[in-house]
């Protein structure tokens, strides 16, 4: 029998294989690579299975988020105190045949006497999410 911390065989002398400590911790890495790969190619696959209408969805919410973000720039830079803005309702009317989107927001702010005002005004967005228009309560 030999020790299994030998290093080599004490009848021949031939050395053994150590196995390096190291060896250990590339098995691992290789296996969260391994499981790294499997999740991406299984989000791939959700995604790609994914109905038109389930896309476009998607691509939706992305542009809505576009037209919000325009419309609080706006309002941040016209409304008396920011800081008082609330937001209370969004609604989305389809694109018009300029290519621009109108939204509905209703909002509380203060007003210059210091009171809060439940405001609702439309506005008019342009492709890139700039407001061009606002028709309402002002």
């Amino acid at each position: 029998d030999v020790s299994s911390d030998a290093e080599s065989c004490p009848s021949c002398g031939a050395m053994f294989e150590t196995k390096s400590k190291a060896s250990g911790c590339s098995e691992w890495a290789w296996a969260l690579v391994c499981v790294l790969v499997i999740l991406m190619g299984g989000c791939y696959l959700l995604s790609a299975n994914r109905t038109p209408e389930q896309k476009a969805t998607a691509e939706r919410s992305l542009k809505d988020s576009k037209y919000r973000q325009g419309v609080k720039d706006y309002l941040r830079s016209n409304l008396r105190d920011w800081d008082s803005y609330e937001s209370v309702k969004w609604s989305y009317a389809e694109e018009g045949s300029n290519g621009n989107v109108t939204i509905i927001h209703k909002y509380r702010a203060k007003n210059g006497l210091g009171g809060y005002n439940l405001t609702t005004q439309i506005f008019e967005l342009n492709d890139a999410g700039k407001v061009v228009d606002v028709v309402g309560d002002d």
